[in-house]
């Protein structure tokens, strides 16, 4: 699993509030106490606190299937949850066990899961319902070394918890250096609090971790002149404005260090590709390379495999490929119902070298008077017209229109719109442009695109 090899006495986990250190004996120990009985399924109920990942990497470590639960699911929901999937036992932030499933159920358990489950953990893309995605460890481990293999990790780097363990990219954190031996600091800190950057020069912090709006305030926040001591820096969770990647980029070669594009999905446990940070400026806008073990493609509409340079649905095989969804206690029981090939949902290309450049998502691709419009493009286009904004979002209702929304920032919404609209080569009447404090958004970072439509409708 993902400790072999490791000396019992190795430190994994450091509580950054206390300076308190778990190793791989006490997460062996935790493994024999929360394992669960053949076929069982658990919810772990994760927050930010130490107890919580120290229980998530042994139940891994005991190979238990088990579900992450966001600590933020209000009761209601949390009881949907239970019903649906019928957990035999729920644990809680602390890793104590509080309940049994049967004591929150109206209905008879019968939950079994299938021998090699892991994992499973919730996605909702862009639109539709939560879903659970079922990963085996298998999945877990193989892309936890592809990971480790791709950014050259070692026993001495620590990173630290930039994003929660209920999000994938949150998970790979700790599974990558778990297999490579390095340490994770436990942090329950914001990176605008000075107290998180007091906590990195504490630890001496050596590689750091990010989505787009993370990279983002650490500009404002002139990271630049912090944290002497990180040296890689990695970015995935969707697109990053290409200034923006070549600003980290120069700062971490100022200070011979490494800034990594990463591209991945839950449903592939959840790394895909990297871009080396040998690879800028060269490739700004692509996302890279296969991990090893991987290959990537391209299918047509036919679903015929394209040539370089011809833009198509993206396709990904390899071993880190889920067993496949969970909707229902059902699932869980069934073994890999998808091989390993990933139909990512993604609309891009390839280049001459087997770079990934990702143009948009196949259903985030709206049509304004018989145009084609990627939603993802239009974000772009508005970023640079509003560079004074945290973030942007634009969909589509559905009715031949675009809304655009602005994240914190004034903006002359004609003058926008009318730009927009140019670029797209589509009438203005058909682009709305709005501007809003704050966009909503899901536990992993990313715009909650459905919170967003549903409250601009109604």
């Amino acid at each position: 699993m993902l400790l072999d090899g490791r000396a019992g006495t190795d430190i994994i986990l450091i509580e950054a509030s206390s300076g308190a250190t778990i190793t791989v004996n006490d997460v062996r120990v935790r493994a024999t106490e929360v394992a669960g009985g053949v076929s069982s399924l658990t919810f772990l109920v994760a927050d930010a606190s130490i107890d919580s990942w120290l229980t998530g990497l042994a139940l891994l470590e005991a190979r238990s299937a088990f579900a992450l639960i966001d600590p933020s699911m209000g009761h209601a929901a949390m009881l949907a949850l239970v019903e649906r999937y019928q957990p035999d036992r729920i644990i809680d932030p602390a890793g104590a066990l509080v309940t049994g499933g049967r004591e929150w159920s109206r209905g008879r358990l019968a939950t079994r899961t299938h021998p090699d489950l892991a994992v499973l953990l919730t996605t909702s893309g862009t639109t539709g319902s939560p879903r659970f995605v079922r990963l085996s460890s298998d999945n877990i481990v193989c892309n936890a070394r592809q990971i480790a293999q791709a950014l050259s990790l070692s026993p001495d780097d620590r990173s630290v918890t930039t994003m929660p363990l209920v999000y994938s990219f949150g998970l790979s954190l700790l599974t990558s250096h778990a297999v490579s031996g390095g340490a994770l600091i436990v942090t329950d800190r914001s990176v605008i609090e000075s107290g998180f950057w007091e906590d990195i020069d504490r630890y001496r912090v050596t590689t750091m971790a990010g989505v787009p709006v993370t990279y983002k305030m650490l500009r404002r926040l002139g990271f630049a002149d912090r944290a002497p001591s990180v040296r890689t820096m990695i970015q995935a969770g969707g697109r990053l404005d290409s200034e923006l990647i070549s600003h980290f980029h120069d700062i971490m070669e100022a200070r011979d260090g490494r800034f990594f594009v990463m591209y991945g999905q839950t449903e592939a446990s959840p790394r895909i590709s990297v871009l080396p940070h040998s690879m800028l400026p060269a490739k700004l806008g692509s996302v890279g390379l296969p991990l090893a073990g991987g290959r990537l493609f391209i299918l047509d509409a036919d679903d015929r495999e394209v040539p370089e340079m011809t833009r198509g649905r993206v396709m990904y095989q390899g071993p880190n490929v889920m067993m496949g969804y969970a909707d229902s206690s059902d699932d869980v029981a069934l073994g890999d119902v998808y091989g390993d090939v990933l139909d990512t949902g993604d609309e891009g290309y390839l280049d001459e070298d087997g770079c990934l450049y990702i143009s948009g998502r196949t259903k985030r691709i709206c049509k304004l008077s018989g145009v084609r419009i990627s939603l993802e493009e239009v974000e772009s286009m508005a970023s640079v017209l509003v560079p004074e904004a945290a973030d942007v979002a634009a969909y589509s209702p559905g009715d031949d229109t675009l809304v655009l929304v602005v994240e914190g920032a004034r903006i002359g919404d004609d003058e926008v719109r009318r730009t927009i609209a140019n670029r797209l080569k589509v009438p203005p009447k058909l682009v709305t442009v709005c501007a809003r404090e704050s966009l909503p958004r899901l536990a992993n970072g990313k715009i909650d695109y459905r919170t967003l439509q549903s409250e601009h409708d109604t």
